[in-house]
């Protein structure tokens, strides 16, 4: 309304577009989300209560191919190693590989064109290069729990934001 509150009861299921240009949004008992789109504030936000931040993981148990809708996600590697296709390169896309149980194979994750990984690897508290790689190793029999690579595009190649393995040769790059 012009000069006063609108109040939803109930739910607002069914509403093509709320819009307000001046005054407050209170959910007083309920939740509060957007499943798309996009929110912008003008000013600061202030959140009370808990704030879940969870971040999405999935055990790899089969041969993967993350998709760009799984950027953020944590991979965790255990049991039987895998090959592990990336998607084409997308600026922003995020991907973190996490060993969380001893497993008897490698897992192999490989970009979808060659040449594409670059950066670098921390293995043994050394610093291993990562030039035009073609693939990153897990290899079997050196994993420790823990041991990890964080992958991020740029839209061209694969970035390696971060990582640790902490025997000798754990993680391994593969270049042409």
């Amino acid at each position: 309304a012009k000069y006063g509150a609108t109040v939803i009861t109930g739910t607002a299921e069914g509403t093509a577009a709320l819009t307000l240009t001046t005054g407050d949004i209170v959910v007083t008992d309920g939740d509060l989300t957007l499943t798309a789109g996009d929110a912008s504030f003008g000013e600061d936000v202030a959140i009370t209560g808990v704030l879940n931040n969870l971040v999405s993981t999935e055990v790899i148990d089969a041969e993967p191919s993350p998709t760009a809708a799984e950027s953020g996600k944590t991979f965790f590697l255990g049991g039987t190693g895998h090959a592990i296709t990336l998607p084409a390169a997308a600026v922003g896309v995020t991907y973190r590989f996490v060993v969380n149980a001893a497993f008897g194979t490698d897992f192999v994750i490989t970009p979808a064109a060659a040449n594409l990984i670059e950066g670098s690897l921390i293995v043994a508290g050394a610093v291993v290069a990562c030039d035009d790689g073609d693939s990153l190793t897990f290899e079997d029999g050196v994993e420790d729990l823990g041991d990890y690579v964080e992958l991020t595009s740029d839209g061209t190649s694969w970035l390696i934001t971060g990582s640790n393995g902490m025997t000798a040769s754990s993680i391994t790059c593969q270049a042409a």
